[in-house]
């Protein structure tokens, strides 16, 4: 006889469920002695569960305790807001942990000017950048109540990228959590770190906030305004008062090889030109196509300073997008994009649960743990220590809460 335990996913009704196998059994035969499981089954069973609960980034707080209670032989009743007070505790205590090695590396950065070695390569070859909104509670509209969000994750080498997260109204030392990342990342407080980003406001500024290090737009949010602009440049009917379309086309190619090969400035020359051509026409066409150049031109001038010779950076197999953090948005804040659980976020909770969040995925969790509780590597230790790790491993189960995000 063979027995399977599955957990099921549906996120709407009309939809295919996701399922996912946990546990695999045999027994030879039906009755109560055969049933049970042994410890060895039960350890794996156990930690599938886990895994999956914080893969799947679907269960709340309350579904959260439902579950353990099922499945762990606890003595006493767990509540929802137990679980969010270990979770909000043990992110801050990753919050400290980040900030004491920020400290070190902030002794090699203060050095005097010759005291610091030759920087040595880095296995890290771009830091992305990106941005979203989460709800904020005690708001009913989904047109007001947002707060904004920095995901980062870094590009790597061997294809093991890791990511942080962190909330931006509530971040007043950006530099440090930088340092304290690439410090885990193994990246030297002296070496050079290229940083990608779409070039929205928040996340320009967060880049900046960062320190040192080569800042770059990321050219696929720049060729997709562009090709935006030439597919609406192609619906314009052919008038005298200007150009026709393909002149107005050409026009806008032009200023895009000249982005693409670092120049910035004789692009927004072309692109202001094409400006006045189309300012000849009051049609609502030309309108339409006025304000999304005009758009395109203030978003260049405030980011020219990050448009680098992308035409080279290709050649040399260096990052020109930062496509491979768009993913880390969903990873970290939010695995699905669900529509019917609508969770709303207290700022302060939602910056401590995006620490354990990125700690679990980025695999550190146990080295954290094993730096807290030294005999939990030499797999011995007191009940003390045990009791408190397994409080911390409680919270770290928790980690998969849905947090609703709108992409910018």
């Amino acid at each position: 006889m063979q027995i399977s335990v599955q957990i099921v996913v549906r996120t709407e009704v009309d939809e295919q469920p996701s399922i996912t196998e946990i546990a695999h059994f045999e027994r030879e035969g039906f009755d109560a002695g055969s049933l049970g499981l042994h410890l060895e089954e039960a350890k794996a069973l156990l930690g599938r569960l886990q895994r999956s609960m914080i893969e799947a980034a679907l269960m709340s707080y309350g579904l959260t305790v439902r579950v353990l209670q099922e499945v762990l032989p606890l003595e006493h009743v767990l509540a929802a807001t137990t679980i969010r007070r270990r979770v909000a505790a043990l992110g801050r205590r990753l919050e400290s942990s980040k900030a004491t090695v920020a400290v070190e590396q902030r002794r090699y950065v203060d050095l005097p000017a010759g005291r610091c070695a030759i920087p040595q390569h880095s296995s890290v070859r771009a830091v992305g950048i990106d941005g979203g909104c989460i709800r904020l509670a005690g708001h009913s509209s989904r047109q007001d109540g947002w707060f904004e969000v920095i995901v980062g994750k870094s590009l790597r080498d061997d294809g093991r990228g890791h990511s942080f997260a962190y909330v931006h109204t509530l971040e007043h030392e950006p530099a440090d959590r930088m340092l304290a990342f690439l410090a885990q990342e193994g990246v030297g407080a002296d070496q050079p770190v290229t940083f990608l980003s779409d070039g929205s406001d928040t996340v320009r500024r967060a880049q900046l906030d960062f320190g040192c290090g080569e800042r770059v737009l990321d050219w696929f949010h720049v060729a997709m305004r562009v090709q935006n602009l030439e597919q609406m440049m192609k619906g314009l009917p052919d008038r005298d008062e200007r150009p026709c379309v393909d002149t107005l086309i050409d026009a806008l190619r032009i200023a895009k090889w000249h982005l693409w090969h670092g120049c910035p400035y004789p692009a927004l020359q072309r692109l202001e030109r094409l400006g006045w051509e189309l300012a000849k026409d009051d049609s609502p066409e030309e309108a339409r196509l006025l304000a999304r150049l005009e758009e395109f031109i203030g978003y260049l001038e405030n980011n020219q300073r990050f448009i680098v010779n992308y035409g080279d950076r290709y050649r040399h197999g260096e990052p020109i997008t930062s496509s491979f953090v768009e993913s880390a948005v969903n990873q970290v804040v939010s695995k699905r994009f669900v529509k019917r659980q609508q969770m709303a976020w207290r700022p302060a909770h939602a910056q401590d649960l995006l620490q354990v969040r990125t700690s679990v995925l980025n695999e550190q969790l146990r080295s954290c743990f094993e730096r807290w509780y030294p005999t939990l590597a030499g797999n011995g230790g007191d009940r003390a220590k045990a009791g408190a790790l397994c409080r911390d491993m409680m919270s770290a189960i928790v980690t998969g809460q849905v947090i609703q995000v709108v992409k910018w």
